[in-house]
């Protein structure tokens, strides 16, 4: 009677798992439509058949997934294909994000919507997007088992965390620079601005769309990437766990509660596991990312008026600048054996570059990242969310020049 009750609850632990990503699955199923999936027939039936199918193929399912359960039995091995679970989960959530999002922009903004959607949709299409994304997984992979020569093998982690944030930055940041000095050099010397304009679309559409559309597909290829190095901190993790006399267990999670030993926890646990983990690695990636929103700007902002290596080498130059300007206004106030006027000249010149270039120094999380100490929640989070105003209001002056700079330029 035990079993079969057992047997039963993990049963329905089954059919739930099935469950979510079935919902999950519904936004992307009704944007690729019946006809593509070669479900016409599936839509000609009534409701009472279609909810009687979806119910028994839900059931079949869910048997099968506990059947599975049951043969793989080791909790390890079931923790392992929780976190494969909840990793296309994590996929299926960032795929509906996107849907949604592009719904929301293209019914809200028809215009601006549109010339976004082209712009992503080109950007994504682009060898270069795959090339960056390939080139990146493997620098990702390289730093799992690369020898840090660290004395503790916890610290082999952070840096291997730290490493990766900055990988998935600066293969966004690229590529959102390449695309948008390109693409916009290409529209507006080739004409192709002026089809646009004939639309009719305003030229602030015109930016303002381009530049939501670049944005987007730089953070498609940031959410790619964040994919790729959660699993590559998790083999890290589990490399480090091997060389480790008594490795720490996990903590225990919200969703395991009521959930009694068995296949069904262990597996349940593994997929809360996945987006723990995730949620930890997060912070560095979106901090990262606030560089590329502002980067990204200048180069809209830039391209309206310059070539494309002219707009590369400024955008690469205030890169650089915009980390070393706080360090040049410390040492233009502490730097011994100045004499006042050499030092008043590069206090002067420091300070301005603090002022009209961007603060990137504060999108670096390595700090945290590395540090031994617990980081509060509630205080990192608002920490990343005054960054990302930060980000959002830097971008929106930028985009703001190059509008003024656009409005005057002759297209014909």
């Amino acid at each position: 009677m035990v079993r079969m009750t057992q047997g039963l609850w993990l049963w329905c632990i089954g059919i739930g798992l099935l469950v979510v990503p079935g919902l999950l699955a519904l936004p992307w199923l009704a944007v690729l439509g019946w006809e593509r999936l070669g479900l016409e027939r599936w839509r000609e039936r009534g409701w009472g058949a279609k909810i009687g199918g979806l119910l028994s193929l839900g059931a079949a399912g869910g048997l099968v997934l506990a059947v599975g359960l049951s043969l793989i039995g080791e909790p390890q091995r079931l923790e392992f294909w929780g976190r494969v679970y909840g990793s296309v989960v994590h996929v299926q959530l960032v795929v509906d994000a996107f849907l949604i999002a592009w719904t929301a922009m293209v019914w809200g903004w028809p215009k601006g919507g549109a010339v976004a959607l082209a712009a992503f949709r080109e950007s994504v299409r682009q060898p270069l997007f795959l090339f960056l994304t390939v080139i990146a997984a493997v620098f990702l992979l390289v730093t799992v088992v690369l020898p840090y020569f660290t004395l503790s093998p916890g610290d082999e982690y952070k840096m291997v965390k730290q490493l990766g944030s900055d990988i998935v930055m600066l293969a966004a940041g690229g590529f959102a620079l390449l695309a948008a000095s390109q693409s916009l050099t290409e529209e507006i010397e080739g004409r192709t601005a002026v089809t646009l304009m004939s639309k009719p679309v305003s030229r602030r559409e015109f930016i303002l769309g381009k530049y939501l559309g670049l944005l987007l597909a730089a953070l498609a290829l940031t959410a790619v990437l964040a994919w790729g190095l959660d699993w590559c901190l998790y083999i890290k993790l589990r490399w480090e766990e091997g060389r480790m006399i008594n490795p720490p267990p996990p903590a225990p999670g919200w969703l395991e509660h009521g959930l009694s030993e068995g296949p069904g926890r262990s597996f349940v646990r593994g997929a809360e596991l996945w987006f723990r983990d995730s949620l930890g690695n997060a912070p560095a990636v979106v901090a990262g990312f606030g560089q590329v929103m502002v980067l990204l700007a200048l180069a809209v902002a830039l391209a309206t008026r310059l070539p494309m290596i002219v707009t590369l080498v400024i955008c690469l130059t205030v890169y650089f600048l915009g980390h070393l300007a706080p360090i040049l206004v410390q040492v233009a106030r502490t730097q011994p054996g100045l004499n006042p006027v050499a030092r008043g000249l590069l206090q002067f010149v420091a300070q301005l570059f603090d002022f009209l270039l961007p603060a990137l120094e504060l999108f670096q999380l390595g700090p945290v990242v590395v540090r031994d100490l617990p980081t509060e929640t509630t205080a990192l989070g608002l920490y990343l969310g005054s960054v990302l105003l930060y980000a959002a209001l830097y971008s929106a002056t930028a985009l703001l020049a190059g509008l003024l700079l656009f409005e005057d330029r002759d297209l014909a």
